[in-house]
């Protein structure tokens, strides 16, 4: 059994209806992936070919089990350092990826992105094995979300003006 996070959803605690809707719902293709083998080409002409942003690199054996993900911020980096795009992509891959389980709720998983200053999350399921990948624009693409997010912001916003309104 997994543990919940130490924090409520901050969606979560201006309307309910956001934590009902889990990070599985927005996976809608398989996520694309490559090995440790694939060079910074590789990965760049999976991301044209898929309209993506970022590549997940698996084990080369066994399920699909993340060991890193290549994201257009890694291939920029990379071009502005002049590597070499036969250069393994393992060597500009993130390592520590950030994973969210595919029941956590949405809100929690758009404050994770938050506050790692992310654009993707990798869904796995409880024994490590990849489900799929979540981007900011799956998560913004939904209505309720958006509803959710305009509503805790406008609703802050007046806290904080009607508090320093009465304080003068």
């Amino acid at each position: 059994m997994r543990d919940k996070p130490a924090y409520k959803s901050v969606l979560h605690y201006y309307v309910g209806e956001v934590e009902e809707m889990k990070v599985s719902d927005l996976i809608k293709k398989e996520p694309v992936c490559t090995t440790q083998a694939s060079t910074i080409y590789d990965v760049c002409k999976l991301m044209k070919d898929n309209s993506i942003g970022l590549v997940v690199i698996v084990e080369s054996n066994g399920p699909r089990t993340p060991v890193g993900v290549v994201s257009e911020r890694d291939v920029i980096r990379a071009v502005a350092e002049r590597r070499s795009l036969e250069s393994p992509a393992w060597d500009i891959a993130t390592k520590d990826v950030i994973k969210v389980h595919p029941d956590d709720d949405v809100g929690n998983a758009a404050m994770i992105m938050g506050i790692n200053g992310t654009r993707h999350l990798l869904v796995v399921d409880d024994s490590g094995r990849l489900e799929g990948v979540v981007s900011v624009r799956d998560i913004i693409s939904e209505k309720s979300v958006i509803s959710a997010i305009t509503h805790a912001y406008f609703t802050e916003s007046l806290d904080k003006y009607s508090s320093t309104a009465t304080a003068h």
